[in-house]
């Protein structure tokens, strides 16, 4: 493991993100020979999204937990909404809806909004994920007539199943350059599960 810094009395030196789970001990060893310190325990952060109400008469506001202490992430008099979590390096992204005249999709990444371009009957956002800089969200878009599964890149969304009669995208994961969305089609009489791979 590469030394960040050493003097006479102290060494630091920082885990891998792949070792940096469980315990066990550290071992130095140097020309003049080794040492073993104590047993180590590393107790990683979590990170949970999710809204809560400050009190009875108030909407929900779109919350981040890091160690059980809450965190605002965004409040309006008509409630919001954070679904989905990913942490990508220092980045931390937020997936989730905020409430105006109509449901808005929202991503936040470290806490700044951004709004997902909608229909004038709003939508919903349901899994977001992250490859790279680029930021993926899915969802639907409501209609005049049905609502429809969509997932956005950067802000530029795209339709999935333009012809079902109702369909959502439930979740979403990169994998290199494919792109893999889960969710279902309505076909007026059933229900029927589908993945989308690059859209199709």
């Amino acid at each position: 493991i590469p030394v960040e810094s050493a003097t006479a009395t102290t060494l630091t030196i920082k885990l891998p993100s792949l070792l940096a789970t469980g315990s066990g001990t550290i071992e130095v060893k140097t020309g003049n020979g080794k040492i073993t310190g104590p047993k180590l325990t590393y107790v990683p952060d979590i990170f949970i999204a999710g809204s809560e109400a400050p009190d009875f008469n108030s909407e929900d506001v779109a919350t981040l937990w890091k160690n059980d202490t809450a965190q605002t992430v965004f409040a309006s008099t008509y409630g919001a909404y954070a679904k989905s979590i990913v942490l990508n390096g220092s980045d931390i992204v937020l997936g989730g809806m905020k409430y105006t005249s109509l449901v808005t999709p929202t991503i936040w990444k470290n806490g700044v909004l951004s709004a997902l371009p909608v229909a004038a009957e709003g939508g919903n956002l349901n899994a977001v994920a992250v490859s790279g800089n680029d930021i993926y969200a899915v969802g639907y878009l409501n209609t005049t007539t049905y609502s429809k599964a969509t997932y956005w890149k950067n802000g530029t969304s795209y339709t999935l199943a333009p012809n079902a009669l109702g369909s959502e995208a439930r979740a979403i994961a990169v994998s290199g350059n494919d792109v893999y969305i889960a969710g279902y089609e309505t076909d007026g009489n059933r229900t029927i599960p589908k993945y989308y791979r690059n859209g199709t």
